[in-house]
């Protein structure tokens, strides 16, 4: 996780109970509550027009993969949302799988796959890398 702007990175976008009127820029609306695009150059998306005002129940998350199946998982622990939590995805056997830390909503990545299988999730509050490679795909 980091503060700073994802540039040209693909993100899907889910909404409470407002309903998306229109999108401009590379935004892909794919129902009244859920839209995909990719970030400019500057890490910014593209606009959503919606009907009221919903901040509080907006989801916005990097989607890793491009298959027409995927998941998210919003982690929780007693007291709320799981901030910075430490998570791996596979969504079918033999694929690789994602790693990396839930947002300030609990939320993990949307994570796709190309045929619909279940999603296994492994949550741990404390990450240790037990590789290079274990590393980099922590930190993305």
């Amino acid at each position: 996780m980091t503060d700073k702007p994802k540039a040209n990175t693909p993100y899907r976008i889910m909404l409470g109970t407002a309903k998306i009127l229109r999108a401009d820029g590379d935004v892909r609306v794919l129902s009244r509550q859920v839209a995909e695009g990719v970030t400019d150059g500057k890490g910014h998306t593209g606009t959503l027009y919606l009907d009221r005002e919903e901040l509080d129940a907006l989801s916005l998350v990097e989607k890793v993969g491009t298959g027409a199946y995927g998941t998210v998982f919003l982690l929780r622990s007693a007291l709320g949302p799981a901030i910075r939590d430490w998570y791996e995805i596979q969504t079918c056997p033999g694929s690789v799988p994602y790693r990396g830390f839930s947002d300030q909503q609990g939320s993990t990545a949307y994570v796709t796959s190309d045929k619909p299988c279940k999603a296994r999730l492994r949550v741990g509050h404390q990450y240790e890398p037990n590789s290079a490679q274990d590393s980099a795909s922590a930190r993305r």
